[in-house]
C-alpha cells in the first residue's frame, strides 16, 4: 500500500497509541463481516504503520513523552505496542467464517471501549462501563473468550483508568484468577500493575483530573508520571519517585494524590516543611482524608506547631477514636505543652488498645515519675487542705502503678491529716488487701461500708472486694454474706456467683455449687465455669454430666490442665475408655500425675490392653510406693492371668496379699493366688493357700476338689485319702463333682484296689468325663480281666483326644498283649498282667476358675484340661 497514513487518516507518527486509535476508528467503516477486503487493507496499513513508527523511534532515539528522562525510566517502558503484539496473543480478526459473528461482536465491544476511554469524562463513569459490560449482545461465551485478552491488550495503551473501572472489568473477565496465564502473554510490569489495580491496593483518584481544563495529551502525560511515581514509592525507589513527582507537578501541581505522594516522600527525607506544604495543598483542595490529616499533624508536631498539631490530631480522633498513631501524636503534643496528666491519660488509653506498645509503656513510666516529683514538691509548700488533695492524687497514682506498699504509706499520711472519705477508706483497704494484709484491710472496708453512700456502683465494688478479702481469710460466712449483698444489687454479678460456687465446692456441698455454676453459665458461657461444674458432677458420681461439661470446657495446654485427671476419671467411670486413655495421656505428658498412670491402667484393662495396663501399674507402683498397692497388684495379677503369664500372676497376687485390707474377704483373694499357682502347676506351693481357704471357708468345694487334685498330682497317697473323706462327708452324692470320682479312682488304681477304682472311674465316666478318665478306666478294666471293655475304653480315650501319645501307647500295649497271649492265658486260666503303671503327670483337672468368686473376677474365662 503506497500511503498507509492516508488510509489510516492521520499524519505519520511514532506514537503507537495514536496509530491504534486511528485503526479502531477506521474499523467502523471496514467491518470484517461487512467489508472483508477493506478490513484486510486496514489491517495491513495498521501493521505497516506500527513497524514504521518503531523504525522512526530507532533512528531518532527520541524519548517518549512519558519517559523523558533516560536516567529514570518508567516502570511501564516495556508496554509498547510491539512488546504486546510480539507475544502469542489471540488475534480476533483472524477467524474463519464459522466464527465471524463472535469476532464482529468483539470488535464492536472494543470500539465502544475505546470511545469510553478516550473521553476523560466517560473514562471515570462507572455506570457507562457497567452498561457496556452488561450489554447482552456481548455476553456470548465465544465473544467473552475472545475479549478476555484483547481487552487487556487494548488497555496496555490505555492503562490510566480508575481502580473501580479495572475491578468492573475483572468481574466480567476474571483476570485476578489468571495471573499466571497473563504473565505468559504480557510484560511482567504490566501484569503487576493490573493486579495492583484489581486488588485495590492504592487507588489514585480521577475527580480532580476530570474537572481540569488541561489538554488530553497533557493529562495522559500527567497520569503516566503520577502512576510511575506511585509504583516507585511502593517499590521503595525514592529517587525515581522524586523524578516522576517533579514531572507530574509541572503539569498539575495542585492535584491531591500528587501532593499526598510528595508529602509522603518528604516524610521519608524528614523534610517536614516541604511535607507540611504538600499536605496543606492537599487539604486546600478539599480532598484530604483522615490519615493525611494525621500526616499533616505529624509535620506540625515536628515543626513545633504544637497547638495546631494537637487540634489536627483531635480532628482525626473524631473520626477514628482508636487511632493509635493519632493518640500517640496528641499525647506527644500535650507532653511538650506541659499538660502531663492529659498526656498520661492518652498513653494509658494507647496501652489499653495496644498492650504491646513499648513506647506507651515507657512514656507512662516517665510521666508517672514526673507527676510523682511534681506532687512531692507541691506537698512541701501546700497548706493542709491542698496537701490532703495532693496526697489523694499521689496515692491514686501509686495504685494505678500497682505500687500498693507506696500507696498504703501515702494513705496513712492522709489518715493523720484528717478523716478519710468512704472512697478513700475503700482504696486504703484495697491497697492493704493487695499487700496481703487482710485483717487490716477488713477494718477499712468496714469503715467505707459504714459511711453514708448511695452510689450503687461504689457499694457493689466495695461489697465484692470485702467478700474477696473475707474469702482470703477463710471467713466463708462473712464472704458469703458480702457476695449475697452484691447479688442483691446485681443478680447477674458473675464473679460473685463463682466465688459462692467455689466456696460451696470447697465445703463439699456439691449440689449447692452446681446451682451457682449453672446460674453463672446462664449469664456467660465460660470455659472455666464448665470445668468447675464438671468437677462438681464428678464428685457427685454423675459422670455423664461431668463428661459433658468437661467437654464443653475444651481443656488444652493453656487452660484447665488441673482438671485433666478428673475428666479422664469421669470418662473411665462413664465407660468411655478410649477417650479416657487420651485424656490421661495428656495429663501424664503435661503434669506427670502418678494417679493418671493408675487410672489409665484401669481404662486399658477394660479395653483388654493387658500388657499396657501392667506397664502403667508398674510405673505407678514405682512413683507411689505403698499407696493403692493392693488394687495395683490385683489388676496386674488379673492382667497377667489374661495374658497366661501364670508366674507373673503368682508374684502379683502374692504381693497383693501383703496389702489386703482387714475388712475384705481374705478367702476370695487367697483363691486368686491359689488359682495362679494351679495354672503355673506349682503344686507344692499351692497346698498352703488351699488349706487357708478351707480354714476360712470349710464348705468351699473348689478348694477341697483342687486339694485332692494336688495330692494326686504329687502322688501324696497318704494324704489324698483324708482329703477325699472330707469331701465325701461335706457333699452328698448328687452334688459331687465328677472329678472327685476321677481323682479317687486314680488313688485307688495306684494302691492296687482295682475293683473300687473301677467303681470310681465308672461314676466319673457317667458324670461326662472322658480323656484321662477313659484311659485310666481302661487300665483298671484290663487288670480286672475285662479285656474287651478295656480296649473299648482305651479307644474312646484316643477318640476324645486324637494324637495323644500316652493314650496311643497304652492302647498299643493292650492290643499286643491281647493278641500274643490270648490262647496261652485261656489254656492256663490266667489273667493277663498290665505293663508297668504310668507315671502320674498332667492329670485332667476341672476349671481352675470354677469357684463363683473367681468367675466374678474372670467372667467367661475357663482354664481346664
Amino acid at each position: 500500500m503506497t500511503d498507509i497514513w492516508s488510509f489510516l487518516g492521520i499524519q505519520p507518527t511514532e506514537d503507537a497509541v495514536l496509530i491504534k486509535r486511528a485503526y479502531m476508528a477506521r474499523l467502523k467503516f471496514h467491518h470484517p463481516e461487512e467489508d472483508p477486503e477493506g478490513f484486510q487493507k486496514l489491517r495491513t496499513a495498521y501493521d505497516a504503520a506500527l513497524k514504521e513508527a518503531k523504525d522512526i523511534q530507532r533512528q531518532t532515539q527520541a524519548p517518549s513523552a512519558v519517559n523523558a528522562d533516560t536516567d529514570h525510566p518508567g516502570v511501564f517502558d516495556d508496554w509498547t505496542e510491539d512488546s504486546v503484539h510480539e507475544r502469542d496473543l489471540p488475534d480476533i480478526q483472524e477467524q474463519n467464517s464459522s466464527n465471524s459473528l463472535p469476532a464482529a461482536l468483539a470488535n464492536e465491544f472494543l470500539l465502544q471501549a475505546v470511545d469510553l476511554y478516550d473521553d476523560i469524562q466517560t473514562r471515570v463513569d462507572e455506570d457507562r462501563w457497567i452498561t457496556l459490560l452488561e450489554d447482552e449482545k456481548f455476553s456470548g461465551f465465544e465473544t467473552r473468550q475472545r475479549l478476555q485478552f484483547e481487552v487487556l491488550r487494548l488497555f496496555a495503551d490505555r492503562a490510566w483508568a480508575p481502580g473501580p473501572v479495572w475491578r468492573l472489568l475483572d468481574e466480567t473477565f476474571a483476570w485476578s484468577s489468571m495471573e499466571i496465564e497473563m504473565q505468559e502473554l504480557f510484560p511482567k510490569t504490566y501484569v503487576d500493575y493490573v493486579m495492583m489495580q484489581l486488588e485495590g491496593f492504592w487507588d489514585l483518584r480521577y475527580d480532580y483530573v476530570t474537572d481540569s481544563m488541561t489538554p488530553l495529551d497533557e493529562l495522559e502525560q500527567f497520569l503516566a508520571a503520577r502512576s510511575n511515581a506511585q509504583i516507585c514509592l511502593v517499590q521503595g525507589n525514592v529517587e525515581g519517585a522524586e523524578h516522576w513527582l517533579r514531572e507530574a507537578a509541572q503539569i498539575m501541581p495542585e492535584e491531591p494524590d500528587l501532593n499526598r505522594m510528595i508529602g509522603e516522600l518528604c516524610l521519608q527525607y524528614s523534610n517536614w516543611e516541604e511535607a507540611f506544604q504538600a499536605f496543606k495543598r492537599m487539604e486546600a483542595s478539599g480532598n484530604a482524608e483522615v490519615h493525611h490529616n494525621s500526616d499533616l499533624a505529624y509535620c506540625m508536631l515536628q515543626l513545633g506547631m504544637l497547638e495546631d498539631a494537637y487540634s489536627m490530631y483531635q480532628k482525626v480522633l473524631v473520626h477514628t477514636p482508636d487511632d493509635a498513631q493519632a493518640l500517640t501524636g496528641a499525647a506527644q503534643c500535650l507532653e511538650q505543652l506541659g499538660r502531663i496528666k492529659e498526656s498520661r491519660e492518652l498513653y494509658l488509653r494507647i496501652k489499653q488498645l495496644c498492650p504491646w506498645d513499648l513506647h506507651a509503656h515507657t512514656q507512662i513510666d516517665t510521666l508517672n515519675q514526673r507527676l510523682e516529683q511534681q506532687m512531692k514538691m507541691r506537698l512541701e509548700v501546700e497548706d493542709r487542705p491542698d496537701q490532703m488533695k495532693t496526697l489523694d492524687e499521689l496515692a491514686g497514682l501509686y495504685m494505678e502503678q500497682q505500687q500498693y506498699d507506696q500507696a498504703v504509706g501515702v494513705w496513712l499520711q492522709l489518715v493523720q491529716l484528717g478523716e478519710l472519705t468512704a472512697r478513700q477508706n475503700y482504696q486504703l483497704g484495697y491497697s492493704l488487701h493487695q499487700e496481703e494484709q487482710y485483717e487490716k484491710a477488713t477494718r477499712y472496708y468496714a469503715a467505707a461500708g459504714n459511711a453514708e453512700n448511695k452510689d450503687e456502683a461504689f457499694l457493689l465494688e466495695l461489697r465484692y472486694q470485702t467478700g474477696i478479702n473475707a474469702y482470703q481469710q477463710s471467713d466463708y460466712p462473712a464472704a458469703i454474706q458480702q457476695f449475697e449483698l452484691v447479688l442483691a444489687l446485681d443478680p447477674g454479678h458473675l464473679l460473685s456467683l463463682r466465688y459462692l460456687a467455689v466456696m460451696s465446692k470447697e465445703a463439699q456441698r456439691f449440689e449447692e455449687a452446681v446451682l451457682y455454676y449453672k446460674k453463672a453459665l446462664d449469664i456467660e458461657d465460660l470455659w472455666f465455669l464448665h470445668a468447675d461444674l464438671g468437677s462438681c458432677y464428678y464428685h457427685l458420681d454423675q459422670y455423664e454430666e461431668s463428661v459433658f461439661h468437661f467437654g464443653k470446657a475444651k481443656l488444652d495446654d493453656d487452660k484447665g490442665q488441673e482438671h485433666y485427671f478428673e475428666y479422664g476419671s469421669a470418662l473411665r467411670l462413664n465407660g468411655q475408655y478410649r477417650e479416657a486413655v487420651q485424656i490421661f495421656d495428656a495429663d501424664i505428658e503435661r503434669n506427670n500425675h502418678p494417679y493418671a498412670y493408675y487410672n489409665r491402667a484401669f481404662a486399658r484393662f477394660m479395653l483388654k490392653e493387658f500388657e499396657l495396663c501392667r506397664a502403667d501399674l508398674r510405673i505407678f507402683m514405682e512413683l507411689v510406693p505403698g499407696d493403692s498397692q493392693f488394687d495395683a497388684n490385683l489388676i496386674s495379677g488379673i492382667s497377667s492371668f489374661y495374658l497366661k503369664d501364670w508366674n507373673a500372676a503368682v508374684s502379683f497376687f502374692n504381693e497383693m496379699l501383703k496389702y489386703l485390707p482387714s475388712d475384705m474377704d481374705r478367702a476370695q483373694y487367697i483363691k486368686l493366688f491359689a488359682a495362679a499357682l494351679l495354672a503355673a502347676r506349682r503344686f507344692k506351693e499351692v497346698i498352703q493357700p488351699l488349706e487357708e481357704v478351707l480354714r476360712l471357708d470349710d464348705q468351699n468345694e473348689w478348694a477341697m476338689l483342687h486339694t485332692v487334685r494336688v495330692h494326686a498330682e504329687l502322688q501324696n497317697w497318704d494324704k489324698i485319702e483324708g482329703s477325699l473323706e472330707m469331701y465325701f462327708e461335706t457333699f452328698d452324692l448328687q452334688s459331687r463333682n465328677p472329678y472327685i470320682w476321677f481323682y479317687g479312682g486314680v488313688f485307688l488304681y495306684y494302691v492296687n484296689n482295682y475293683k473300687e477304682a473301677a467303681k470310681f472311674f465308672k461314676l466319673a465316666y457317667q458324670g461326662g468325663l472322658r480323656g484321662d478318665t477313659c484311659s485310666y478306666y481302661s487300665l483298671v478294666l484290663y487288670q480286672l480281666g475285662e479285656s474287651h471293655d478295656a480296649l473299648s475304653m482305651a479307644r474312646e480315650a484316643l477318640q476324645d483326644r486324637p494324637g495323644h501319645g500316652e493314650y496311643e501307647e497304652r492302647l498299643k500295649q493292650m492290643e499286643e498283649q491281647m493278641n500274643k497271649r490270648k490262647n496261652l492265658f485261656a489254656r492256663l486260666g490266667l489273667l493277663p498282667t498290665a505293663a508297668n503303671k504310668p507315671v502320674v503327670q498332667n492329670l485332667d483337672y476341672p476349671d481352675i476358675l470354677g469357684d463363683p468368686q473367681l468367675q466374678n473376677e474372670y467372667p467367661g474365662v475357663v482354664i481346664k484340661q
